[in-house]
């Protein structure tokens, strides 16, 4: 749908009817107008449908809904609390160049996205419940634990609601099929739910026994959160049942987006040598030192992770949006309330009016940008639906991307992964055809 509404775009300009009642739209200030903080459209059904009655933030269609949940995880995605978090994601990353390297020496061979994905439901499981999953030491998936295969599961699942209308008919009329495998499937979302239950229950009362010993409680995400649900006084609060499903779709979506952006990013430098190199000169810059602060400071690393951003982030969907009460004139149209129009960010993100030779991997271009270069950028959503975990997010790619450079400088990209098994493949997010990227050494590496 992403690839065709582009094609059309492309054919007839920024405003396509694609359906009787949605248009798609790729007009910059029009694209603004729909995702503007100031006269926020809602959601269409499409999200609640993908969601399927699991109480997340994203699956809100109301947006004071979504402000009301967005100001009440808040806390746990500030930058104060995300630098305690800074070392679990350290050694996360450490961990996972370490099996890179391992599966080097023992095939010549490592599928950096299977061990990506790995590393960062790690991460997110650590920094949700406060537990290491242990996936990256465990390694292929099989040998992976049931909740993780039930991540993996539930995320095929979301993808089938979202693409079908009908699957929530068939999920019901499949459940009266005793077939072991249709049972598991179907039983992955309960096994998440039940496993995040204990997991936020053990880690509540960790911080209450905390409180009594003037101890700390393990560094997470949510510690502040949990701390204030039975706080009548705290001015935002969230029950521990909306804080599961919110725990399970950030396993499950947020992880999965970090990984196929760390892939994509790692391919890109691996292909552009001279650009790869200049970032490395900026790293040997600060004595590779992996630490976040210091990383953030770094002009071109910022550029790099920009330009992929734009180019491969798997979130270059399209976003579709309800036309409010009383109707909008976006350009030269007016649009009806209750209109769904839809902004194609892979279009918008190749706009060459906004994008001198939009197709090319230009990090330079950040160094001169202009308003509506900035403005275009929607890797992570719109400004009135921003994704929560930006920062988080941006934390993990740097520190990756350091600590490729710092453990495996001698890799190169393995004669597998070319140029068509790295297209895009639209499946709930924007992933390899390939569904692999594998590296190898580099001549003369180790």
């Amino acid at each position: 749908m992403v690839f065709s509404i582009h094609d059309l775009h492309q054919k007839y300009g920024p405003y396509v009817r694609v359906s009787p009642t949605q248009i798609a739209v790729a007009d910059l200030p029009s694209v603004l107008a729909i995702h503007s903080q100031n006269d926020p459209y809602d959601k269409t059904e499409w999200y609640k449908r993908a969601a399927s009655g699991v109480d997340t933030m994203a699956g809100f269609v109301e947006h004071h809904r979504y402000l009301q949940r967005r100001k009440a995880l808040g806390t746990g995605f500030s930058n104060s609390n995300l630098k305690k978090l800074e070392p679990v994601v350290q050694r996360h990353i450490t961990a996972c160049f370490s099996k890179i390297k391992a599966e080097l020496e023992a095939t010549g061979i490592s599928n950096v996205l299977s061990c990506f994905r790995l590393m960062t439901t790690d991460v997110i499981g650590e920094l949700c419940y406060g537990i290491n999953f242990g996936l990256v030491e465990n390694g292929e998936f099989l040998q992976l634990n049931e909740f993780a295969k039930s991540l993996y599961g539930s995320f095929f699942i979301l993808g089938a609601r979202a693409q079908m209308p009908v699957m929530k008919g068939l999920e019901k009329a499949l459940s009266f099929i005793p077939h072991p495998l249709v049972q598991w499937f179907l039983g992955c979302n309960r096994r998440i739910e039940e496993y995040g239950i204990k997991c936020l229950d053990d880690l509540q009362r960790e911080i209450g026994d905390c409180k009594d010993s003037s101890g700390k409680p393990r560094p997470s995400i949510f510690t502040q959160i949990l701390d204030n649900t039975n706080n009548q006084d705290a001015k935002y609060r969230i029950d521990k049942r909306a804080l599961i499903d919110e725990a399970g779709a950030m396993l499950i979506v947020g992880s999965q987006t970090v990984a196929l952006q760390a892939t994509y990013t790692m391919w890109t430098l691996h292909k552009h040598k001279v650009i790869r190199e200049k970032l490395r000169k900026e790293l040997e810059g600060i004595d590779w030192d992996t630490s976040d602060e210091k990383l953030q400071g770094l002009p071109y690393m910022t550029a790099v992770l920009k330009e992929a951003l734009r180019l491969y982030s798997p979130g270059q969907i399209g976003l579709a949006r309800v036309i409010p009460q009383g109707g909008r004139q976006l350009g030269p149209y007016f649009f009806p309330a209750g209109t769904e129009v839809v902004t194609n960010t892979f279009t918008v993100h190749r706009n060459s009016e906004i994008f001198d030779e939009p197709l090319l991997f230009k990090p330079e271009r950040w160094f001169n940008t202009t308003k509506e270069m900035e403005s275009a950028m929607m890797a992570f959503g719109g400004i009135s639906r921003i994704c929560l975990g930006i920062n988080l997010a941006m934390m993990e790619l740097r520190i990756l991307v350091a600590t490729m450079f710092k453990m495996c400088p001698d890799l190169d990209l393995a004669e597998s992964c070319t140029d068509e098994s790295m297209e895009f493949e639209n499946y709930l997010v924007l992933s390899p055809k390939g569904r692999k990227c594998e590296f190898k050494c580099s001549a003369g590496g180790t």
